[in-house]
């Protein structure tokens, strides 16, 4: 993959728009999770090859899009699966981590759009080592990590056992999607403005402490 990465913003609102148009496909979903076929290291950071495809075309790009560049880098290893953990890994690429990744753009962008923060930053390296999905720095240069999961069952033990094998980064806001919220526009749900009020309170926190 390529070793530089540039993100470009997009509007959360555009991001919304364009998954209504292209919504997401859970089929599938059940052989993608932990323990299931799909459950299968892949030879490169799904997350990062999300992030190489969006830098390469500065532009959104759908599920199956991704799911088939996905297939294009690995075929051989792609090959080396049998049919139910091929099915699987197909459904954990574009239900666990396109889904992810559409949430971690998303995020970023409303967390830009708050005018709250000097640096708003998406690292796919930090992703793979401490569950780090965005980092903020407010105005006063204290870092703040943010990582966000569905607040389901199978999403609580999926962040167990990266907390567990992973770690988490210090200073972290942990920011969960709530399982009964609706899966609407575009066959997913979304955190909204009032879900970020934890990292911008936590940025403010800071700003009363320096000055006093």
């Amino acid at each position: 993959m390529n070793k530089h990465i540039a993100l470009t913003y997009i509007a959360s609102s555009a991001i919304i728009d364009y998954i209504s148009k292209h919504p997401i496909d859970w089929t599938d979903h059940h052989l993608a999770k932990l323990g299931q076929p799909g459950d299968k290291r892949t030879p490169a950071p799904a997350i990062a090859l999300f992030f190489e495809l969006f830098a390469s075309r500065r532009a959104l790009f759908s599920q199956t899009e991704y799911v088939a560049y996905a297939e294009k880098q690995w075929r051989d290893w792609f090959d080396s699966l049998s049919l139910l953990e091929y099915r699987g890994v197909r459904a954990r690429l574009g239900c666990n981590f396109y889904v992810s990744a559409i949430d971690s753009l998303h995020v970023w962008a409303m967390l830009v759009e708050t005018g709250q923060f000097s640096s708003c930053v998406i690292d796919t390296a930090l992703d793979v080592v401490d569950k780090t999905d965005i980092i903020v720095i407010n105005r006063e240069g204290e870092v703040i990590s943010i990582s966000l999961a569905i607040s389901s069952r199978a999403g609580r033990e999926a962040y167990t056992y990266k907390e567990t094998h992973r770690g988490v980064a210090q200073n972290t806001v942990m920011m969960w999607l709530p399982i009964d919220r609706p899966k609407s526009p575009g066959n997913k749900r979304w955190y909204r403005v009032e879900d970020i009020a934890a990292v911008v309170e936590r940025a403010s926190e800071y700003l009363i402490g320096e000055r006093l």
